[in-house]
């Protein structure tokens, strides 16, 4: 078999379901199955992946779809992984709750065959399925606190903390030549901005490619977004030892005070009563100029929260 023009890496974690729905979006493209190669690193406990993998390729006949297994360090260590197990010229990193749709892999290949060079990155839009889009709660998290794309300025020169590996292609050697993910970070958060951000110390051409979609099929509420909010503060403090000159993307220069026990309890109680409202599909009765700010005030107490706890000596002069 010839080398793909396309190598798509998904890691997967103990979501067996939803990884089958994901590979089988990828066998409804536009683009010819002999055109890609669908690269599947299983990165977790259950290691059940293979089995998913084994069927579709029995149900499909296809020999593009192959899975190994992870080391079970992370995204970032399983991405890596993938990268060296791929053939293919350009890579395409999504993840296993993304279903492609049927121009996702034309467009990405189109956008490098008309760029042609061997340091450009093409970011494509990762929405919430259209049935998902009337949440107003899923709206905040697409107007920046997950995806951000409305703050895309100039699509043919993107900043690089828009590296958001949900739906991303870049060339195969240039991630190699400039060490890939960085494997200190363990979690799904800050390793594809990290990765983004030397990439362009490289040289990095970063375009943005509106119709290059894909919908992001994650189920979550308040309750799990105030713990990856928490988590993604705390993670953040990896990034700033390793580039503590990014401090203003990270937000540090408007990091509040350590807050007292009755900000705190004020906080607590917000965060509740908006779970509660949540939970039991209320939270419409709230007005946007009020749900909205509140939303906005319970992420960054989470964030700030996580990164406090967690920055350490490298943080001290932020005191």
């Amino acid at each position: 078999m010839n080398s793909p023009d396309l190598s798509v890496i998904i890691p997967t974690c103990d979501r067996k379901d939803m990884l089958r729905k994901a590979i089988l979006a990828l066998y409804n493209q536009e683009a010819p199955p002999e055109h890609f190669e669908i690269v599947v690193i299983d990165d977790g406990k259950v290691k059940d992946a293979h089995e998913v993998i084994q069927a579709i390729q029995k149900e499909k006949g296809v020999r593009n779809l192959s899975c190994y297994p992870g080391r079970t360090m992370g995204p970032a260590a399983a991405r890596n992984d993938g990268v060296r197990h791929a053939s293919g010229k350009i890579i395409l990193f999504i993840g296993d709750d993304i279903l492609a749709h049927s121009r996702l892999l034309s467009e990405h290949m189109n956008a490098h065959r008309e760029r042609d060079i061997p340091n450009l990155a093409v970011l494509g839009p990762a929405y919430w399925p259209p049935g998902d889009q009337r949440s107003r709660f899923l709206a905040f998290l697409m107007a920046g606190d997950q995806f951000g794309y409305s703050f895309i300025q100039d699509p043919s020169n993107v900043p690089y903390n828009f590296f958001y590996t949900s739906n991303i292609s870049i060339h195969r050697d240039f991630m190699l030549e400039n060490g890939g993910f960085d494997e200190d970070f363990p979690t799904p958060a800050w390793e594809d901005i990290e990765l983004g951000y030397r990439l362009k110390q490289k040289g990095l051409e970063f375009i943005y490619r509106e119709n290059a979609v894909a919908y992001h099929h994650h189920k979550t509420d308040l309750a799990a977004f105030c713990k990856r909010r928490y988590m993604i503060g705390v993670t953040a403090s990896i990034f700033y030892e390793k580039h503590p000159e990014e401090g203003e993307m990270l937000m540090l220069d408007r990091m509040p005070a350590r807050p007292g026990w009755l900000k705190k309890g004020f906080y607590t109680l917000l965060e509740k009563s908006f779970i509660s409202l949540e939970n039991r599909k209320l939270s419409g009765l709230v007005p946007g100029r009020i749900f909205y700010p509140c939303l906005r005030l319970i992420s960054n107490y989470n964030y700030y929260r996580g990164l406090r706890e967690s920055i350490g000596p490298a943080g001290k002069d932020l005191e």
